[in-house]
């Protein structure tokens, strides 16, 4: 289900940023961090399950706060990379550890929605050309973007 106001888009981008957290830098210090995605890669299956699953999770938030395609598409390609690498026995395993594909997707999911300007309706003009004027793509709830 598509987001249908401001509330449901600052839902969306909290859940994204938790679940980056617990799938990439659940235990982290400075920049190196480590979270569910790099432990359950040691276990056979049950990586792949969930790396592949809470990728199609940050997809699906992604569709539901209409970003353009372009960045599901990008999402989706670290996702499968990510997916890919985990499958090659041990040196898989430990790169995998290393490739923070959901905390990256997640991050260009956040950095699309930052970069548009939401509005419950078509009735403010200024404030959606203003918005177009800072190069931001604006969405209307309640019609197909």
């Amino acid at each position: 289900m598509r987001a249908k106001n401001s509330i449901d888009i600052h839902n969306i981008t909290a859940s994204v940023k938790q679940a980056c957290r617990s799938s990439d830098k659940l235990i982290g210090v400075g920049p190196v961090g480590i979270g569910l995605d790099g432990i359950l890669t040691w276990i056979p299956i049950v990586g792949s399950v969930y790396t592949i699953g809470a990728g199609l999770y940050l997809v699906s938030q992604g569709a539901r706060a209409r970003v353009p395609g372009i960045v599901l598409m990008q999402m989706t390609a670290l996702i499968t990379i990510d997916a890919a690498i985990g499958a090659i026995p041990f040196a898989g395993n430990a790169l995998d550890m290393m490739f923070c594909s959901h905390l990256w997707a997640g991050n260009l999911l956040l950095r699309s929605i930052e970069g548009t300007s939401y509005h419950d309706n078509d009735n403010d003009a200024e404030a959606m050309s203003s918005a177009m004027a800072e190069g931001k793509r604006v969405v209307i709830f309640g019609t197909r973007a």
